[in-house]
């Protein structure tokens, strides 16, 4: 066969006797602008996008966007330079050769690691954004103390007091999904007077769940309701009972570990006024 660049589709190879494009697993013809055999991908027909159902079309039928190497997954073009990473491309390895391999299972759990921390990040700027934009959002997280007192912001950008890590979290409550845990991770000893040390709470790690289903699976106002949510554990553990203990009894973000209704009563409350 002999095989050119096809000028029209920049990831195929061009046969230049027949004129059609190469894909690996089907033929696009360019004259007529659709493959010549249906997606092999059953994956590929989603309900949520009806475009998707022509399993004969490009990429959905969006070539300025999206290209597709092989024939089965239209992914976003750039991607690598200014996309995160897609299911594309996790599916892409997936069906190469050589998939049992060690490698290729190292490889996507690395792409779906660079991936959930690139949605914990967002979430992060997020959450930020709205502490910064809404006074409720605020006083809701700080108990209505002062900046001096407490800054979630600068809490946010500081990993030695809060840090965030993806890991795949434990659930001792049957039926239920955990998004997030946090758990203080280092103490500090305070002086209490007399030479007397009390052991202090110093910083707290925050657990983001990278099972499917849990932080992966939800929108991204989902995903910055999270991650105030486990901030308002984290102020409770550094500045609560534990910690320099300056909040009111009444701080409305409630310990809730392995308490489902308290947890869902924390989201309510984020959701309710952190929009």
């Amino acid at each position: 066969m002999a095989a050119s660049r096809s000028a029209g589709i920049a990831t195929y190879s061009r046969d230049s006797s027949t004129g059609l494009d190469y894909a690996i697993n089907r033929y696009y013809g360019s004259n007529l602008a659709r493959f010549l055999s249906p997606d092999p991908f059953g994956g590929s027909a989603k309900p949520s996008d009806p475009g998707s159902w022509n399993r004969y079309a490009y990429v959905g039928g969006d070539p300025i966007n999206h290209n597709d190497a092989q024939g089965l997954f239209p992914c976003l073009v750039g991607y690598g330079e200014r996309q995160e990473i897609t299911d594309c491309q996790i599916e892409e390895i997936k069906v190469g050769s050589d998939f049992d391999s060690s490698s290729k299972q190292e490889e996507i759990r690395q792409r779906q690691l660079e991936r959930m921390q690139k949605r914990v990040q967002d979430a992060i700027r997020a959450s930020i954004s709205s502490l910064l934009k809404n006074q409720k959002c605020w006083d809701l997280l700080t108990g209505g103390l002062s900046v001096g007192d407490i800054d979630p912001v600068a809490l946010l950008h500081d990993p030695e007091r809060v840090s965030f890590e993806i890991g795949d979290v434990l659930n001792d409550n049957p039926g239920t999904v955990i998004s997030a845990t946090a758990t203080v991770s280092t103490l500090k000893p305070v002086d209490i007077g007399n030479g007397a040390t009390q052991l202090q709470n110093a910083s707290v790690l925050v657990t983001i769940n990278s099972l499917a289903g849990s932080f992966t699976g939800r929108s991204a106002s989902d995903q910055r309701t999270t991650v105030l949510h486990e901030l308002g554990h984290a102020i409770y553990d550094l500045y609560g009972p534990g910690g320099k203990n300056i909040l009111s009894a009444d701080y409305a973000i409630k310990p809730d570990a392995r308490d489902v209704k308290m947890s869902e009563t924390n989201t309510n409350k984020i959701k309710e006024v952190c929009k």
